[in-house]
């Protein structure tokens, strides 16, 4: 590898990473995700039920364990998956693509339920994304 090259490529934009954000229901709302299931199953993927691994093996439980141990249900829309529990919602892509308008639905009625953006105690932003055009080409880039 040249100088050129190795200077173009640090100088270059890094590449976006996969769309990903979670989000929760404000103050410590518990939804009826069953409900919410029957609701998301009329247009979108039921995919299947996660259920979240423990970290140890012992009988023990750390009380960090407790806060990721209740299991979601993962629902998919074209490229965008929603995973959704009781208090927390994590919309995902496993590539980077345009949403769909279909991808942009299911982002909707996720992001209406669970409105709280925070990590810890400093609220996030949501990443930026592209959206497909009806001719389904990219045609800009939307921030959250």
């Amino acid at each position: 590898m040249n100088v050129w090259s190795l200077l173009k490529s640090v100088l270059s934009e890094p590449e976006p990473e996969n769309y990903q954000y979670i989000t929760y229901s404000k103050f410590a709302r518990l939804y009826d995700v069953e409900a919410i299931s029957q609701k998301l199953r009329e247009k979108f993927t039921f995919v299947k039920i996660l259920v979240p691994k423990r970290m140890t093996s012992s009988s023990f439980i750390r009380p960090a364990e407790l806060w990721d141990c209740v299991p979601e249900l993962l629902f998919k829309a074209d490229t965008l998956y929603a995973a959704i529990s009781p208090s927390k919602a994590t919309l995902f892509q496993k590539t980077r693509n345009p949403f769909t308008s279909k991808d942009l639905e299911l982002r909707k009625r996720i992001l209406d339920l669970y409105t709280w953006h925070f990590a810890g105690i400093v609220f996030t932003k949501e990443p930026t994304f592209e959206v497909q055009d009806v001719e389904e080409t990219p045609n800009r880039i939307t921030d959250g």
